[in-house]
């Protein structure tokens, strides 16, 4: 994030109302340094396997879904659709969340 001192502050704000404190900031870099560390390791070790870590395959979740998976994915994203009122706003954007298949 290039703007995570910021991100931080609103992400307190919002559940603290108050900004983060200096110490909260260096320990979320810490974590933050820590986790880099560890996945660049795992790229390295070729232990980065998908879900864990993308692969950068196109249409790596086919390999992860089963026909009964994908039935019921659509369930859900067209039970979203018909019950949340501006629905159609993600569909404007993203027409390619509704039936997906296999093809």
């Amino acid at each position: 994030m290039t703007q995570r001192e910021k991100t931080l502050n609103q992400i307190s704000l919002f559940f603290q109302d108050e900004k983060t404190t200096p110490e909260i900031i260096t320990k979320c870099d810490s974590i933050a340094e820590e986790h880099k560390k560890k996945s660049q390791n795992a790229m390295i070790s070729g232990k980065r396997n998908y879900p864990h870590g993308y692969s950068g395959k196109i249409n790596v979740w086919k390999d992860y879904f089963s026909k009964e998976h994908l039935d019921d994915y659509n369930i859900v994203i067209n039970k979203f659709l018909n019950s949340y009122p501006n629905a159609s706003l993600l569909l404007d954007i993203c027409p390619e969340i509704l039936n997906h298949n296999f093809d």
